[in-house]
């Protein structure tokens, strides 16, 4: 597991570091520390960081690029050159969509708040400066040019399938549930209703408190560049992933993980605010979020909606040997898949038996049925994990080699995100026919 989930946890580590300089440049030294603490302690930043992914890659080239940003207007106010600065933000935008493509969604926001700044600020511009500063806003879409049909190909290609077309104002309501995970996770998952109920009016009872003392906090920071150039890199992404939902037919509002891309201009305000307020806040606002964060580290939040530990669990309910085969058409189903071969794999004693196979049914399910039957196995049970299917889909007999056939058990059809079901598997040359009349 730490081989798989080191990589973001170092550059979640880095992102602490990072959101630290961003606010220390741009308000105080405290501001920076109050930063540190919430990006450290956010539930959705350890989400990020423990998940065998890599958004935290990113998260750490856009903070570093917002720092670079709110250096060159910074610098422009003062009449100072901004070379090294423009350098650096191009670098690290260009990083950051290398490493994903939704930095793009950033990048492009940036772009228009620098605009907006010149239009409110005026900053005193040269001709030299101003053309400077163009080249090296552009430079990170040079950078994009040879990669554009990767890019595009991969948003319309069958990997990006299980996003949704948007359902009403849906997205707009798993949008706010994702600004909500970014500060506070109540665990409610798997609780009983009555649990659930009690913990949802204490999660509204906080959720009042924070909300209230970052107003306040906001309306103590004052007006500034910085303030105003997060505020509105934070807008503007937002207002991107909407018609990115409403216009291309994609609700990545399904996912929270996809609003890393503004998480460093909200964690960075948040962290400014919260540093204007008391010691005593800060303690309480630093409780919630240790809280929430360990209910993410121990699996009470964020839980995966395939519950991979819980299917196993089933599918080692027999201590005799078990096959389980996993039709897939996409990587993500290959990954959930996976997972339930490595819940598997982790529960079940190496003396027990168990085989996995993945097969593609991209041609049909006509081709993994007769790929199976040439599994040289001999299992006992048999759980064929086929998204797409219903109950009344899956095959009465699955053959395998070895002359095995495997009967279908209708009390063992379950679905959790994906339907599997259970055979009951024997040798037919082991069969021994039952006389019609007992022996005298």
């Amino acid at each position: 597991a730490w081989a798989t989930r080191s990589f973001a946890a170092l550059w979640g580590g880095g992102a602490i570091l990072a959101i630290y300089w961003l606010n220390r440049g741009a308000f105080s030294v405290r501001a920076g520390l109050t930063g540190a603490a919430l990006m450290a302690l956010s539930p959705f930043a350890v989400y990020l960081s423990q998940e065998a992914r890599h958004y935290t890659l990113p998260l750490v080239f856009l903070t570093l690029a917002l720092a670079a940003q709110v250096r060159v207007q910074q610098q422009l106010m003062a009449k100072r050159s901004p070379l090294l600065a423009g350098v650096f933000w191009g670098g690290m935008s260009a990083l950051a969509l290398f490493s994903h493509y939704f930095c793009l969604l950033a990048i492009v926001a940036q772009l228009l708040t620098f605009g907006l700044f010149w239009g409110r600020f005026r900053p005193p511009l040269n001709r030299f400066t101003l053309a400077q500063g163009g080249a090296l806003y552009l430079l990170p879409y040079l950078f994009l040019i040879p990669w554009w049909p990767a890019f595009w190909g991969h948003f319309h290609s069958p990997t990006t399938g299980w996003l949704s077309p948007p359902t009403g104002l849906a997205p707009l309501g798993q949008t706010v549930a994702s600004w909500i995970v970014m500060l506070f996770v109540p665990p409610v998952e798997g609780q009983p209703l009555a649990v659930q109920g009690a913990i949802a009016l204490l999660s509204l009872a906080i959720l009042a408190v924070l909300i209230q003392q970052t107003r306040q906090g906001w309306q103590a920071l004052g007006p500034s560049l910085a303030r105003f150039t997060l505020a509105t890199v934070v807008v503007v992404v937002v207002l991107e992933y909407f018609a990115l939902i409403y216009g291309l037919g994609k609700d990545i509002s399904i996912a929270p993980r996809y609003h890393f891309v503004y998480f460093p201009a909200v964690c960075a305000l948040l962290g400014a605010a919260w540093g204007e307020q008391s010691r005593r806040f800060q303690g309480f606002a630093g409780a919630v979020l240790t809280l929430s964060s360990l209910c993410v580290v121990y699996n009470l939040a964020f839980q995966k909606p395939y519950l991979p530990d819980q299917v196993a669990a089933q599918f080692d309910q027999d201590p005799r040997p078990v096959m389980v085969m996993m039709a897939y058409r996409n990587t993500l189903e290959m990954a959930v898949g996976l997972s339930y071969g490595l819940a598997l794999g982790e529960r079940r004693p190496p003396a027990q038996k168990a085989d996995f196979a993945l097969l593609s049914y991209i041609e049909g399910y006509d081709q993994v049925w007769e790929t199976l039957a040439t599994f040289p196995i001999q299992p006992v049970s048999l759980w064929a994990i086929a998204p797409g299917y219903l109950d009344d889909t899956f095959p009465e007999t699955v053959a395998l080699a070895l002359d095995q056939r495997c009967q279908i058990d209708p009390e063992q059809f379950y679905r959790l995100g994906f339907p599997y079901q259970r055979y009951q598997c024997q040798n037919n040359s082991a069969k021994t026919k039952t006389p019609l009349i007992d022996p005298v």
